[in-house]
């Protein structure tokens, strides 16, 4: 009788501990879906940072990945860094572990997408920046534009006809 009850609560206590696990789960998810994006545009060949706004992070853990393509690029860890082996930004990223911020250098269009961040010390931080890269705008044009011009006494004209003469024939 004495070991159906220590089973009984046993289970009672794995109930409890699964619950108050799944409920720690949804609350941070919820906290992750109620994150505002942030809106960035970066300019091909430039570097972009994503700023968390953070400092003295140094003893947490961050996490940075790529939405679009759903792989990590940086993960900080009781003191070891690990970024992305992936092509796509090899040598190009660079975590800042006192802030938590990204920086991306040399940026191209195929850096346009989705990028969520994790700050966790404690309690999470999350942040969501949607970056767009476009081209350089042009600041100034080396191309000419011709200046057409015409005064009253030699007006433009244009004349399919081959000329006449003042006797009204053709020449």
């Amino acid at each position: 009788m004495m070991s159906r009850s220590i089973t009984s609560r046993r289970g009672s206590l794995q109930a409890i501990v699964w619950s108050c696990l799944m409920l720690s789960v949804i609350l941070c998810a919820l906290d992750a879906a109620a994150t505002e994006m942030k809106n960035v545009v970066g300019t091909v060949g430039q570097n972009i940072t994503l700023l968390t706004g953070l400092t003295g992070v140094e003893h947490s853990d961050i996490i940075w990945s790529f939405s679009t393509d759903m792989f990590t690029m940086a993960y900080y860890s009781d003191g070891q860094l690990q970024e992305t082996m992936m092509d796509r930004f090899r040598g190009r990223i660079h975590l800042d572990t006192g802030t938590g911020s990204l920086l991306i250098t040399n940026l191209n269009f195929n850096d346009t997408g989705i990028y969520d961040g994790q700050v966790i010390n404690g309690a999470s931080s999350y942040y969501k920046f949607n970056l767009v890269t476009i081209l350089a705008p042009v600041v100034s044009s080396s191309i000419e534009t011709p200046v057409v011009s015409s005064s009253p006494e030699t007006p433009l004209t244009r004349t399919t006809d081959p000329p006449t003469n003042h006797s009204g024939s053709r020449k």
